[in-house]
């Protein structure tokens, strides 16, 4: 399968079900209570990707649409992106256990629990510990970045 030596995890394809001949493929997550459904959810730690927010967001199911004639070319680059939505979300708000991708044009639903999705990409830690390593990361960062201005500013007096 392309992409697969990538790292990126192997497809599971859902059929929306159809009504009336017309795919309603957020039929089900429509019938969820207003809160539970986020477009546009921002994260936690969406600012320290210049406010990183991914498309939406239903009953813990992160959902990142694609609008691509070739859904076979959803690679690295998608998956890591889907990835770090899912780590964004340090404070674990949105109670993500499933990620995918919808495909708008195929009328198709990918997903994965989140277990399956981080043990396809090769981690082997818990979702909350990489949660926690990249905002410790990202904290140490800006720790750093604050440091480097302030020193370079005062050498400059």
């Amino acid at each position: 399968m392309p992409g697969a030596a990538l790292g990126t995890p192997p497809l599971s394809h859902t059929r929306p079900p159809q009504t009336a001949g017309l795919l309603v493929p957020f039929a089900p997550l429509r019938r969820l209570p207003a809160g539970q459904r986020v477009c546009g959810p921002v994260f936690a730690g969406s600012s320290d990707l210049g406010r990183a927010d991914a498309d939406f967001i239903a009953g813990g199911l992160l959902i990142d649409c694609k609008a691509t004639t070739r859904p076979h070319k959803i690679g690295r680059a998608e998956v890591q992106q889907l990835a770090g939505y899912l780590l964004l979300d340090y404070d674990d708000t949105y109670r993500i256990d499933q990620v995918g991708f919808y495909l708008s044009r195929q009328g198709a639903l990918i997903a994965w629990t989140v277990p399956e999705f981080l043990t396809a990409l090769g981690s082997r830690e818990p979702l909350p510990q990489l949660r926690g390593e990249l905002s410790d990361h990202w904290r140490q960062t800006r720790v750093t970045r604050v440091a480097g201005a302030s020193s370079s500013a005062h050498s400059r007096r």
